[in-house]
């Protein structure tokens, strides 16, 4: 099951956003039951683009680059309830205060199954109706 994430980030010397995403996503997994030796986690995000924006100083010199990632999350097939997974997921990673400070889903396997069955139902009722339609009409 694949899903689509881009988020927003600082990035300073300390900030290991891989680590950051993969101990998230091992949470989630575990408060839903799933247990994946960490090598598989690891596997299940993957980088696809990285974007550098600003860079900023604070009061105390330090320096942070603001970045733009673009991941894929591939959650296998035996996720219990994957998609808990990934709400649960996306918000622990926004309920963090540093350093990312925003994210977006925009490719959810599961929302697309979801969508594709509910436009057959309502094709297959739809002849159902146009008797009653055209007493109206």
């Amino acid at each position: 099951m694949i899903f689509e994430f881009v988020m927003v980030y600082q990035q300073d010397p300390d900030t290991d956003i891989r680590q950051i995403l993969i101990d998230t996503l091992t949470t989630s997994l575990q408060d839903n039951y799933d247990e994946f030796e960490p090598d598989t986690v690891e596997q299940m995000i993957i980088f696809q683009t990285q974007r550098i924006a600003n860079q900023s100083t604070n009061q105390d010199g330090n320096t942070t680059q603001t970045i733009i990632l673009g991941f894929t999350l591939d959650l296998p097939e035996e996720v219990n309830q994957a998609q808990t997974v990934v709400e649960e997921f996306a918000k622990a990673l926004t309920e963090k205060t540093t350093p990312i400070s925003h994210i977006v889903k925009f490719e959810d396997s599961l929302l697309q199954a979801d969508l594709a069955r509910w436009s057959a139902e309502i094709f297959a009722i739809e002849p159902m109706f146009q008797p009653c339609l055209m007493g109206i009409l």
